[in-house]
Order: structure tokens, then C-alpha cells, then sequence
């Protein structure tokens, strides 16, 4: 009995802490992610003020591929591999229409 009793509270703890390294992890993602958005964001300001061109289809594209992989991710219940797949379908599918439209342009834009 006292042996169940230690094994139990072995695997409470065990769950524990795995909960929290998990957790500390998904932190430090979260906070990757922030700093390489930030880093994009300062890259396109500095560029815009230097009266350069700036892509805003890559933006966007960028945008809606993260946008539908944490939905489908989050809120449908989809694995993270297919999430950046139909992320990467979204973001495909965004650029042809812009460039169909893009391309029917006459002159330089």
C-alpha cells in the first residue's frame, strides 16, 4: 500500500513538472515568434524610410498562412504538421489571386 502510494505521488510529480517544462517551452516560442515578427516589422519600417518598395504580399501572405495554421491548429483540432501544410495552401492560394490580378495590370504596377 505505501508502495502504491509513493508510486502515485511519483507520477503527480512527474506530471507535474513535465506540465511546466511544456509550458515553459510554449513561453519561449511564443516569445521567438514575437521577437522575429518585430524584427520583420523594423526591416519593413526601415525600408519604407528609405523610399524603398516595400512587399506587402509577403506580408500578408505570411499573415494569413499563421493566421489559418492556429485556427486550424487550436480551434478545429488539427496536428501542427497539417496545420502548416493547409497554412502553406492558404498562402499559396493568396498569392495566385493577387498575381492573376497583378499580372492583367498595364505599365509598371
Amino acid at each position: 500500500m505505501a508502495e502504491e502510494l509513493l508510486r502515485q505521488e511519483v507520477a503527480e510529480q512527474l506530471a507535474d513538472t513535465t506540465n511546466s517544462c511544456k509550458a515553459a517551452l510554449a513561453e519561449q516560442r511564443h516569445a521567438a515568434d514575437l521577437a522575429l515578427t518585430a524584427v520583420q516589422a523594423k526591416a519593413r519600417d526601415a525600408a519604407a524610410a528609405l523610399g524603398q518598395r516595400v512587399d506587402t504580399l509577403a506580408a500578408s501572405a505570411a499573415g494569413s498562412a499563421a493566421y489559418a495554421t492556429g485556427w486550424l491548429v487550436r480551434s478545429a483540432g488539427w496536428t501542427p504538421e497539417l496545420g502548416v501544410l493547409a497554412g502553406t495552401v492558404v498562402a499559396a492560394a493568396l498569392g495566385l489571386l493577387v498575381g492573376l490580378i497583378a499580372i492583367r495590370r498595364q505599365g509598371i504596377y
